[in-house]
């Protein structure tokens, strides 16, 4: 399957593979904007926190979470854009860190064009669409959703995972349902009838 190819198998090292913050979303980014002790005021000096789930992955997933929690789905354009910047920053900084370590034969990860970036990010879209559907029907059920509105903190939690599961509804449409070519790379052509085939 396409989702296979993002996860580590043993032995290899999947093309994006990276360091993964685990949980980056935007509750756990600090700017600095009053200047600390001998540092100055830098609204683009950001930091991180909250580093307990940091691992190896796939670098489309941690960009996908990150969207997925942080930002409203506006246009495809506008996460083209978005995703263009990542994908940029993250090929400048495997050519760095090759120079910086000389390997220069270990540089495989630099020849990732965005096309196949683009490409894993839209699959975790539909990877994430699928774990939610397969989490609310075999692992929650109503008396478990019930609970968890009963408390104040567990509520909100629920809600914002709506609100998440909505931004990744309205991206796969735009990236995937949308787009043909898209469409057909990762689901195939004839989804509907595939679809209907499978619940007649």
């Amino acid at each position: 399957s396409k989702a296979a190819r993002l996860w580590p198998q043993e032995g290899t090292k999947p093309l994006g593979a990276t360091v993964l913050h685990g949980d980056a979303h935007q509750w756990n980014h600090l700017f600095r904007k009053q200047a600390i002790d001998s540092m100055p005021a830098d609204p683009n000096d950001l930091m991180l926190i909250d580093w307990q789930f940091t691992g190896a992955g796939h670098c489309a997933w941690e960009v996908h979470y990150m969207l997925m929690l942080s930002h409203e789905f506006q246009s495809v354009e506008c996460d083209i854009g978005l995703l263009q910047f990542y994908h940029t920053q993250l090929i400048a900084q495997i050519v760095r860190l090759n120079g910086e370590n000389n390997q220069e034969g270990d540089g495989a990860d630099v020849d990732y064009p965005f096309e196949q970036f683009y490409e894993d990010y839209c699959v975790t879209i539909l990877d994430t669409i699928a774990q939610d559907a397969i989490t609310f029907t075999k692992f929650l059920g109503v008396d478990d959703v019930d609970k968890m509105m009963d408390d104040e903190k567990r509520r909100e939690l629920m809600l914002l995972g709506m609100v998440c599961r909505d931004r990744n509804f309205q991206r796969a449409m735009a990236h995937v349902m949308q787009r043909p070519a898209m469409r057909e790379a990762l689901i195939g052509s004839n989804v509907e009838q595939d679809l209907e085939e499978s619940i007649s």
